[in-house]
């Protein structure tokens, strides 16, 4: 299990390293640029409460902003047997390490569980049309993908454009006009839903300062080193929410998320089982019904696991 630490901006991630390090419940403790993540011996329950509280106590230093504990999956947790499983998966960060492709071995866990009971396979992405839907041929997934962070639901036709990039380009007129140091991510293609800007050329805190003065009636959602600006109340949540309203899900329909990044918040929200990949934000961590301890191809072998072990199907 993990406990994962949030830094305060200028903190020094040396001394608060260091002194981590000797931490006796610690096996070891990763940099992970401005968190660090700590590896700890012994798993942690759900019920251990006093436990958690007192790591969160004994980790919350001078430099640390958040301190989260991921702890084991309640085994008391509701059976999903006989149930349509719906999955959805965030594909840059989650299914791979940073923009590249997806990992091979990811392919074999689809393959296990398309041949389970109703197991079905989605990408919900923050990826371009073209390559979403390349992914989506490659790896033969279901034929509705979600892209542009929830602008596109590929599959449905005329209704396909669930967003609308008028919002967003009157932001993008303000930073044109006010802030032409702030770039867009240009290498992840044209959107029709939504603008992208690169994380390193503007602050978080100044993004939204820009949101305010253009008055552009959008929501921010930062990915691991982009900001997706789109219509408000345009995410992968309401997306899966207007995709299962259009496919008629019903109460034998149950929806499963993955993600690791705060843009994939919403999609975990909206669904019955949300998990968070091992290399998950904070935040990402904060909102999942189950955090997984391993990272990309193991986190999603370590997912399909806890799937077989709550609907009681057997591996194939």
């Amino acid at each position: 299990m993990k406990i994962y630490l949030e830094l305060d901006r200028g903190a020094d991630k040396g001394v608060i390293f260091a002194r981590i390090s000797k931490f006796r419940e610690v096996s070891e403790v990763h940099d992970a640029g401005e968190n660090i993540v700590v590896h700890l011996k012994a798993p942690v329950t759900s019920d251990e409460r006093r436990k958690i509280q007192n790591f969160q106590k004994k980790y919350g230093m001078a430099g640390v902003k958040t301190v989260t504990v991921s702890t084991m999956p309640d085994k008391s947790k509701s059976s999903i047997r006989n149930k349509s499983l719906h999955c959805f998966f965030d594909i840059d960060g989650t299914l791979t390490r940073g923009h590249a492709t997806i990992n091979r071995k990811i392919r074999s866990v689809f393959d296990k569980m398309k041949k389970c009971h109703d197991m079905r396979i989605y990408f919900a992405s923050g990826r371009s049309i073209p390559q979403l839907m390349k992914d989506m041929g490659s790896f033969r997934t279901e034929p509705y993908g979600i892209a542009e962070n929830g602008g596109i639901i590929i599959g449905l036709g005329d209704k396909e454009t669930f967003g609308d990039r008028t919002q967003p380009d009157v932001l993008h007129g303000y930073i044109l006009d006010k802030r032409p140091k702030v770039h867009e991510d240009i290498d992840q293609g044209y959107r029709k839903t939504e603008r992208i800007y690169l994380q390193k050329s503007v602050s978080k805190r100044r993004m939204d300062g820009y949101i305010k003065k253009s008055k552009a009636k959008v929501d921010l959602h930062p990915s691991k080193n982009s900001y997706h600006v789109s219509a408000r109340g345009v995410n992968k949540g309401s997306a899966i929410e207007n995709l299962a309203t259009e496919m008629r899900f019903g109460p034998n329909d149950f929806i499963v998320a993955i993600g690791d990044a705060d843009m994939d918040v919403p999609m975990l929200r909206a669904s019955d089982l949300g998990f968070a990949i091992g290399n998950a934000s904070p935040e990402v961590i904060r909102t999942a019904d189950i955090p997984l301890t391993g990272e990309h191809e193991k986190g999603i072998a370590e997912m399909y696991g806890e799937l077989l072990r709550l609907s009681g199907l057997q591996s194939t």
